[in-house]
């Protein structure tokens, strides 16, 4: 609903107000709900607007179903197991279907209303006809603003492959991205003259005024991805099977349970709704053996196989492996720690990706 330079200005503005995000993920979040095919008139698209933006009534824009999206994707279970870039792109798209909630409510309907005459002659054509002010003024944006971050970011991410949505095909968001930045570089008319149907200081309203209302709702998803990890090492699931009995020695000899501040963070993954430890199994045996029930842990924010990690999670079942107290007498000289882990993994990853081809 709202334009594309809106929905990057938009998320231009919230990148100052949300640190620590992956940048093109949000960004290209925040287009990704425009990335169906279009008919010629651009009134229809694949697929339909029911899924892209999840509407409910597609006379009606403002009828976007929200909570819709919230149960699909992101739920504070499905937050929890993102990666920083699954998590950036999601917010991202729900930041786009915010804003053209208020994009709808505020600034189409009204015009559609100010002029019923047009809007019942030709309803399509009207609101090409106020396409025109709303693209004039995206045009005039870049000009003013020829470094304007987001557009920048979203330009030169080339090949961004969907790996996140089944909605939509793999290149979708490439061709996206292709079809708005050549639109954006294009020709256009004349961009200082009368704007009948959104003036500049309109469109620089509503994109300030949104911004502070989608933060405020945002907030809650930003609660369960900022939160601490709620467990102690009996609660997690290790995902690997033997110990070093070298790397413990190691990790001993400079551990000092009355003072944890040189314990790096023992990562963690909600997979299948179980909290897996990704990583530092030897540091949570060392922490056991000095009498910790509890050490600093971190959520696992990587981009990793994690497939991999269901098999090794699998295995570790499998021996009746289910917490780290179960790897205290499962410590291995290095040759044989070599010989029952490192070779497993291998045979593992191998076996993994004869399968896949």
């Amino acid at each position: 609903m709202a334009s594309w330079m809106i929905h990057l200005r938009i998320a231009d503005l919230l990148l100052d107000r949300i640190p620590g995000l992956d940048e093109t993920a949000f960004v290209f979040g925040n287009i990704a709900p425009d990335s169906g095919v279009p008919n010629a008139d651009w009134s229809v698209f694949t697929p339909s607007k029911s899924v892209s933006h999840y509407q409910d009534n597609l006379e009606d824009k403002t009828t976007i179903n929200i909570d819709r999206f919230l149960r699909e994707y992101f739920t504070p279970e499905l937050i929890r197991s993102y990666s920083l870039r699954e998590f950036s792109f999601f917010l991202g798209y729900y930041t786009h279907l915010l804003s053209d909630i208020e994009w709808a409510a505020k600034i189409a309907y009204p015009s559609l209303a100010l002029h019923p005459e047009k809007a019942q002659k030709d309803r399509t054509a009207f609101i090409w006809e106020m396409k025109r002010d709303w693209y004039d003024l995206d045009f005039r944006y870049l000009l003013e603003h020829p470094n304007f971050r987001a557009f920048r970011i979203y330009e030169h991410a080339e090949g961004f492959k969907n790996d996140l949505m089944g909605t939509f095909s793999e290149d979708a968001f490439e061709n996206r991205r292709e079809y708005i930045c050549g639109f954006y570089r294009g020709e256009h008319g004349e961009l200082y003259r009368e704007y009948p149907y959104l003036a500049p200081e309109q469109a620089d309203g509503f994109v300030a005024e949104t911004v502070e209302k989608v933060n405020i709702t945002i907030q809650a998803a930003l609660a369960v991805w900022n939160e601490e990890v709620p467990f102690s090492l009996e609660d997690l699931q290790p995902s690997q099977f033997w110990i070093s009995e070298k790397k413990l020695k190691d990790i001993q000899a400079w551990f000092n349970p009355d003072d944890m501040k040189n314990f790096d963070p023992i990562p963690v993954k909600m997979l299948d709704g179980v909290p897996v430890m990704t990583d530092g199994h030897t540091r949570a045996v060392a922490a056991l053996l000095a009498g910790k029930s509890s050490v600093p842990l971190t959520w696992d924010r990587d981009d990793l196989g994690w497939d991999l990690y269901r098999e090794c999670v699998k295995a570790c079942r499998e021996r009746n492996i289910t917490k780290p107290q179960d790897l205290v007498n499962r410590i291995l000289s290095e040759e044989e720690y070599h010989e029952k882990w490192d070779l497993w993994c291998d045979g593992m990853q191998a076996e993994m990706q004869k399968n896949r081809s």
